[in-house]
């Protein structure tokens, strides 16, 4: 015999997909391409929590990846320099001039979590003709300080060092596949 009472509202859902913790909100990601020469790529994410994900991928010091935890005060800076130069008020291709093809360009991505969230593409060969691509430039500038990405990606000979490395073996590889 069975006695018991269900209370409509709290019994657990036997057959709901398990829970999965909450995923914080990216504030910020930010990737820099590479151009013709040593600029350095890479990407870096900072999320609402603190968490910060870095991304190596050519001509920098660290090429793996990194995740560390950052501040709420290196977050609550990234959040204001986003704003202080105006990034939610740019189109997304406020900066797709395409001056050169050589040039590096820049992909940002942000969430203030309060629906001010979107993208802006910033072709950095953009810098002489617009000023909305300078602004762009400067917060990227700023959020490279902000996040300190120098201590990962290192320093202008660093990225030479890596550009000459690659270049030299791009060349033995050609070498072999010609033989």
């Amino acid at each position: 015999m069975f006695v018991g009472a269900i209370v409509w509202g709290t019994a657990p859902d036997l057959f709901a997909a398990p829970s999965t913790p909450a995923r914080t909100t990216e504030l910020l990601a930010m990737e820099r391409t590479e151009c013709q020469g040593w600029c350095p790529a890479y990407s870096v994410q900072v999320f609402a929590d603190g968490t910060l994900i870095y991304e190596g991928k050519r001509f920098v010091k660290t090429l793996e990846s990194v995740r560390k935890r950052v501040s709420p005060k290196v977050v609550q800076a990234i959040r204001s320099k986003v704003l202080q130069y105006r990034l939610p008020t740019m189109p997304t291709k406020c900066c797709d001039c395409m001056a050169y093809t050589d040039a590096p360009w820049t992909f940002l991505r942000f969430d203030l979590g309060d629906n001010r969230k979107g993208q802006v593409r910033h072709d950095q060969s953009c810098d002489d003709d617009r000023p909305e691509a300078r602004e762009v430039t400067k917060l990227q500038d700023a959020i490279d300080v902000i996040l300190n990405t120098a201590e990962l990606i290192g320093s202008e000979s660093d990225w030479r060092k890596a550009y000459e490395t690659w270049s030299r073996d791009t060349k033995a590889t050609n070498e072999r596949a010609r033989h």
